[in-house]
């Protein structure tokens, strides 16, 4: 760290210094106070050391290079604009290029590369390699196009808003030349990952590793998309859904759910019952509906999208049936419900109830339930009694199954026979029978 705090120093003095000596020579500016020869002697031998430093002292022969052909660069770049600078000294005082001449030279120093970030003690910008490697969470919904810092955490939402929330950052490998194929290990220790992945219609989160290697004009990138599940306890207090609707003087029905709260690859069961029928239904159905609520305040926005749909009952029904509800939720795709993740956005479900009547008028009724993961099965290795008193301690009345030792069966012998009569025995028959 100190060798290349020295170095950066270095550089930002050799390019201040070349720049500074170039509008001293070339523009005439304090000529009154040193002698010509002075100052290109200075000259010369700040551009033979700086030379030399490339050559023999800098960690990377192609770093030097690169620092050569930087001075060389700023070299011409001022003496392009030279007679734009004296055209202008008609009207423009000399302090005044004297301060932009420094001011020019400090930007240099800093972006001795023109549009490329980096700082001056890089000096090889060109082959450089450098690469780091980040955990990001980011929601988007579309490509987000800022490039001038490393995208860290985002969250998108209300199409182009984006807001950063987790960040790690490791550094691979130092700046050098990159010339055959290398493996750079690394490692995130106890991330906190607080919310699952979600790919919604207004809204996306994702965790994702990014690599990032810095060059000259654009920087290589990958990223590879990382799912988090959030795994949920058994919730508390699932009670039954039963409510009771209608139409007045027309149709009443009452429509029951055995939870309010179920786990992604739970079924729904229910029934609907209907106490007074007085229109001419054609058909009913139930659907799953998802609704995304992003922002908040006046500036909320709400979408809701069918993400399943089941016809339970097809004709006209009469006073006192009962429709059975049975709807598997493991062949949709769904997510768990969310909750204000973020302050930023909701995720709700919905059981709508729908009856059409043969004008095609549609009567429904939603209901709102949630939707959680559960957590995987302990998986047991044959012979481990530890999993199996775990199985046993965490599922109120199991046991541990023991298979029953084989039974061996005694093989029938083979019949005696009399080599005399070429008969055999009574016994052995009955044997053999």
């Amino acid at each position: 760290m100190y060798f290349s705090s020295v170095i950066g120093c270095m550089n930002f003095l050799t390019h201040l210094d070349i720049l500074t000596m170039y509008f001293v020579l070339f523009l005439n500016i304090l000529h009154s106070n040193w002698s010509p020869n002075i100052l290109y002697g200075v000259f010369t031998s700040t551009i033979i050391f700086y030379l030399f430093f490339c050559k023999f002292l800098t960690p990377n022969v192609a770093n030097g290079k690169e620092h050569a052909r930087t001075i060389v660069t700023l070299f011409l770049f001022a003496y392009a604009f030279t007679p734009v600078i004296r055209t202008l000294t008609t009207s423009i005082s000399t302090d005044t290029i004297y301060l932009t001449s420094i001011i020019t030279a400090i930007l240099s120093c800093f972006f001795h590369d023109y549009g490329v970030q980096a700082p001056s003690f890089i000096s090889n910008i060109c082959e450089q390699w450098v690469e780091f490697c980040y955990l990001l969470v980011v929601t988007t919904g579309r490509r987000h196009s800022d490039t001038s810092t490393p995208c860290l955490s985002e969250v998108y939402y209300d199409r182009g808003n984006q807001q950063d929330f987790i960040s790690l950052t490791r550094e691979l490998a130092r700046p050098g030349d990159l010339t055959q194929n290398a493996q750079f290990p690394f490692e995130f220790n106890n991330v906190e990952k607080p919310f699952e992945t979600y790919m919604g219609t207004n809204v996306k989160l994702r965790y994702f590793l990014r690599v990032t290697v810095i060059r000259r004009l654009t920087d290589l990138t990958k990223e590879i998309d990382l799912v988090v599940h959030a795994l949920s306890s058994y919730p508390d207090n699932d009670k039954s859904i039963k409510m009771e609707v209608g139409i007045e003087d027309c149709l009443h029905i009452e429509f029951e759910y055995n939870k309010n709260k179920y786990h992604l690859q739970d079924v729904i069961v229910g029934k609907i019952y209907f106490l007074l029928v007085r229109i001419k239904i054609k058909y009913m159905e139930i659907a799953i509906l998802k609704t995304e609520i992003v922002g908040s305040g006046p500036n909320t926005f709400k979408e809701s999208e069918t993400v399943a749909k089941f016809e339970i009952m097809d004709g006209a029904p009469v006073r006192g049936e009962s429709i059975p509800i049975r709807l598997f939720l493991a062949g949709y795709d769904l997510a768990p419900s969310m909750r204000d993740v973020g302050k930023k956005f909701s995720v709700k479900y919905f059981l709508n109830l729908v009856l059409i009547d043969e004008e095609d008028r549609r009567y429904f009724k939603q209901q709102e339930v949630t939707l959680w993961r559960k957590a995987d099965k302990v998986m047991r290795r044959p012979g481990s009694d530890e999993a199996d008193e775990e199985l046993q301690t965490s599922i109120p009345g199991t046991q541990k199954f023991t298979a029953p030792a084989p039974v061996e069966h005694p093989k029938p012998e083979s019949p005696r026979s009399d080599p005399k009569s070429g008969s055999t025995s009574p016994d052995d028959n009955s044997d053999s029978s």
